[in-house]
């Protein structure tokens, strides 16, 4: 099951097949049972942005029909990947298998949704209200999410149990869990709370003097200036307990945990033959959203 990693993969890879494309339509496949989505825009531009199990597809316009005045700025598609979602940009007549959502662009190629189990949902909307910020995209808010509700009798749970919870572990699935307990020396069944107790008495310890010394400077300061009075405070991640070890370096575990999982995966359900070179090598392990038979992004582009 696609989960943080592989999702921000999805995200660079789409934007780098879609950089500088026309897009002129949308359609989607009539077994599936989600919505058509009308596209208010003649022509328009994709870009995607990903947070936890997230992806976000904006449509921008390139032109505006004649009647401008109702058009909006712009139409913000919802996309999780369900069990096996993935993303194609093809030929316009090479549609894959399982494609069942579509954008149409102008230079003779078409970008798709794939889902063989059609466990995936889309919509008109923006990144969910009831899961917590995401740990790569936002980790200052990631941790004062943990830090705020640390006295809740949910992290009395195991702490395997928890980290499934997306309002504060966002993106998080069953193999990042493993891996996450298993570099940190953390038992799973230990409850959520002694797990993270050492680690969350130190972000308090620094969160309280960067709110005094914040308040003390600020209070001079006329109220309709302190534009960032509620923005998440920086803070410094070096603690050395339990979660923020795995993922200090945020883009570094991403782009380890993507080439781990892309290098164990069953490729159309058939084994792996083992390759005879090492250019086959690569050649296998070669991201699922392709371009005209090439390489269409990677988590470090």
């Amino acid at each position: 099951m696609p989960e943080l990693p592989e999702l921000h993969m999805m995200a660079e890879s789409i934007n780098s097949s879609a950089r500088g494309v026309v897009f002129v339509g949308l359609s989607k496949s009539v077994v599936n049972k989600n919505p058509e989505i009308a596209c208010p825009f003649e022509k328009f531009s994709v870009e995607a942005q990903s947070a936890g199990k997230e992806l976000l597809v904006t449509l921008r316009p390139l032109s505006r029909p004649g009647s401008t005045n109702d058009a909006p700025a712009e139409l913000s598609l919802l996309f999780t990947m369900g069990m096996s979602g993935w993303w194609q940009y093809t030929a316009a007549d090479e549609t894959p298998k399982h494609s069942h959502f579509r954008f149409h662009a102008t230079d003779g190629h078409t970008l798709h949704f794939v889902d063989p189990r059609r466990f995936g949902r889309w919509g008109v909307g923006t990144f969910s209200a009831d899961r917590g910020p995401c740990p790569v995209k936002n980790f200052d808010g990631f941790v004062r999410n943990i830090v705020d509700n640390f006295h809740l009798k949910i992290f009395d749970k195991p702490i395997c149990e928890l980290m499934l919870n997306q309002k504060f572990f966002n993106g998080i699935g069953n193999y990042l869990r493993a891996e996450i307990l298993h570099r940190n020396g953390v038992p799973p069944f230990v409850s959520a709370r002694d797990a993270l107790r050492d680690a969350v008495d130190k972000w308090r310890a620094r969160i309280a003097p960067a709110e005094s010394a914040s308040q003390s400077q600020s209070a001079d300061v006329p109220r309709n200036t302190r534009a960032d009075a509620d923005a998440p405070l920086p803070m410094e991640r070096q603690a050395s307990l339990t979660l923020e070890d795995a993922i200090k370096d945020e883009q570094s575990f991403v782009d380890e945990l993507a080439s781990k999982a892309a290098s164990s995966r069953r490729v159309s359900g058939r084994k792996r033959r083992k390759p005879e070179d090492p250019a086959a090598e690569s050649d296998q392990q070669r991201p699922r959203l392709v371009r005209k038979g090439t390489m269409a992004g990677t988590a470090s582009e």
